[in-house]
């Protein structure tokens, strides 16, 4: 009876070692299949960057090799505007141009500005937004311009610059646009809910990471444009850590504003809990909520 139980035994650890052995081959099966499915499922990105070269619209061709700028090169491409890149947290700079194929002269040039997180890129694309632009709600944050489209997606600030103005070429980067949507996997994930949306400017609001206002102590700052009853007014907001730095840095804020000559005011309420200046003409209104 032993041996019986025995073999039956020997049987059942075999039996196990076979299951065990096939959902191995079975994983490792699956795992090359997955592995295999993701690398042709796109080659566009590849290890979390993308290729500029697949990003061209149709009827339009390579024009030039891709070009990649460092912090410490980065002004021999925009000279004069590197500063504002590299103090908010860029990484690199990728560019190529395409052209039509029935019209060389008819080309655009891309811009990737890997800014290493969103609120970089966010950042530089609400600094560098310009007046009377068309925005472009399908991608977020976006808009474009008679020659150009910018956009800020994760933590990539775009920017696409025609030859000319043209419908064609207008028509091409959108196209670019959309592709690198749907290849970097770069949503955008910058909270603005803070702000009242009554009498909100569309597309006013911007983010200082540094400096804001020219004052040392505001940095991570986002402002944003009002009109009130007619006027305009604007709105900022700087998160700090605790209730005893957000007392502290309007405290600061404060005696920056009087060292550059404002006028204290006083509230036509007296439960408004902040400070009222006048700052060359203009109202100032800083407080500390939370």
């Amino acid at each position: 009876m032993s041996g019986v139980l025995h073999r039956a035994r020997r049987l059942e650890s075999a039996i196990s070692i076979c299951i065990l052995a096939l959902l191995v081959v079975i994983g490792v099966w699956v795992f090359v299949e997955q592995a295999d499915t993701d690398s042709s499922s796109s080659d566009i990105a590849t290890g979390g960057e993308v290729l500029l070269s697949e990003l061209a619209p149709g009827g339009f061709e390579l024009m030039s090799e891709t070009e990649e700028y460092a912090a410490e090169d980065l002004f021999e491409k925009i000279n004069g505007k590197a500063p504002l890149y590299t103090e908010s947290g860029f990484v690199k700079l990728t560019t190529q141009r395409f052209a039509s194929e029935d019209d060389e002269s008819l080309w655009i040039e891309v811009y990737v500005y890997d800014m290493g997180e969103s609120r970089g890129a966010f950042s530089v694309y609400s600094l560098q937004r310009r007046a009377d632009v068309e925005s472009l709600p399908e991608f977020g944050f976006g808009y474009k311009t008679s020659n150009g489209l910018y956009l800020a997606m994760g933590k990539y600030y775009v920017e696409m610059v025609g030859s000319a103005k043209s419908e064609k070429l207008s028509t091409a980067m959108l196209e670019v646009g959309k592709k690198f949507l749907a290849e970097s996997d770069a949503g955008d994930d910058i909270e603005l809910g803070l702000f009242v949306e009554e009498g909100l400017v569309v597309g006013s609001i911007s983010l200082n990471l540094n400096d804001a206002f020219g004052f040392g102590g505001l940095n991570n700052t986002f402002t944003a444009d009002y009109l009130v009853d007619g006027k305009k007014a604007g709105a900022f907001l700087s998160e700090r850590g605790s209730i005893k730095e957000a007392k502290a840095t309007a405290k600061s804020y404060h005696d920056f504003l009087i060292e550059n000559g404002a006028k204290p005011k006083g509230a036509n309420n007296k439960i408004f809990n902040g400070k009222i200046f006048d700052f060359y003409g203009e109202m100032k209104i800083v407080s500390s909520v939370g």
